[in-house]
């Protein structure tokens, strides 16, 4: 089946985005997949301009979908794939004048939404209450690569000795933006106190963006274990999960690192409102936090949780595809 997915994020980016994992799996499921970047807006424009016979049109994040919503007079329709609420993350992540854009913001996805011919929605807690109702929303959660995140392939004990990691590890994998940097200072902050309870602990930020500096700062500041190390490619992220004991998903929604560390068996520590299986949940403070640490560690490590992968949720979406387009 022929297919046009609009990406509204790039390919090949240093930490790939559910559109990359959804076009390698279509590819692989044998669809004929036409792709377009549309990060660059007026490329975007164009391209979806240049293939609008294309029956099936996926959009993929919100850029895409409002180019989709704006040609909708001259490409037909849509099938709108909602990665994240857009106006939620302007909120944790816009500062002074522009946040006055933000209600449009909200306003353009729900008519993007509204006008869709089907919404895939990437899990049961980003779509927003208002549109709780919607009937051309399906569920397509996001996925997890199992070829590459398999435990089975990975020898802690191995990999411990080989990167001399003899201490209890915990992990940030992530960009250092300020959406995650808010959720990141606690944790950091954490440090001082678990380092009383585990002299050698020590935390690894994965990752780089401009709250790095501001970041640095308050490790120092603190005092904790704390290293910076940087960006590490998709392809190693497996191993620094196999010699972790504890991912901090620092954010107060689910993500796809998320997904990729309780597959593997990584227990996971996010704030309250994350409810995810393999995650334990607290209080978003340092003493809580760091409280929380020591019993996860104590504890050890879990059983990889069972979960959809990119291939399954590639099936959704393309059997979607198919049943509308007879």
């Amino acid at each position: 089946m022929g297919l046009l997915l609009v990406s509204s994020s790039r390919i090949g980016e240093r930490f790939p985005q559910r559109s990359e994992h959804l076009y390698r799996e279509l590819k692989v499921l044998g669809h004929d997949v036409i792709l377009i970047e549309a990060y660059d807006p007026i490329k975007g424009i164009l391209g979806v301009l240049r293939h609008r016979e294309v029956r099936c049109k996926i959009v993929s994040g919100f850029r895409a979908g409002f180019i989709a919503l704006l040609l909708k007079p001259l490409i037909g329709e849509y099938f709108y794939d909602l990665v994240e609420w857009k106006a939620d993350l302007c909120r944790d992540n816009w500062s002074g004048a522009k946040r006055v854009l933000i209600p449009l913001v909200e306003l353009a996805e729900i008519m993007v939404i509204k006008k869709s011919r089907v919404t895939f929605n990437a899990g049961h807690t980003l779509l927003n209450p208002m549109l709780k109702k919607q009937r051309n929303v399906v569920i397509a959660e996001n996925g997890y690569n199992d070829r590459l995140f398999d435990p089975k392939k990975y020898d802690r004990a191995a990999l411990r000795g080989r990167l001399g990691v003899n201490f209890p590890l915990v992990i940030f994998v992530g960009k250092l933006t300020p959406m995650y940097a808010k959720y990141l200072i606690p944790a950091i902050d954490a440090m001082t106190f678990l380092n009383k309870e585990f002299k050698n602990a020590e935390l690894w930020i994965y990752g780089d963006g401009p709250c790095k500096k501001e970041l640095q700062k308050r490790a120092r500041k603190g005092g904790g274990n704390v290293l910076f190390k940087g960006y590490i490619p998709h392809e190693k992220v497996p191993e620094i999960i196999t010699i972790a004991d504890l991912g901090i998903n620092a954010y107060r929604t689910e993500s796809l690192k998320l997904r990729e560390w309780v597959a593997m068996g990584l227990p996971v520590l996010a704030p309250p409102e994350v409810e995810f299986p393999g995650v334990r949940n607290s209080k978003w403070v340092k003493e809580e936090i760091a409280s929380s640490i020591v019993e996860i560690l104590k504890e050890g490590r879990k059983a990889p949780v069972k979960l959809n992968t990119w291939r399954e949720t590639a099936e959704i979406i393309a059997s979607e595809c198919k049943r509308l387009n007879r």
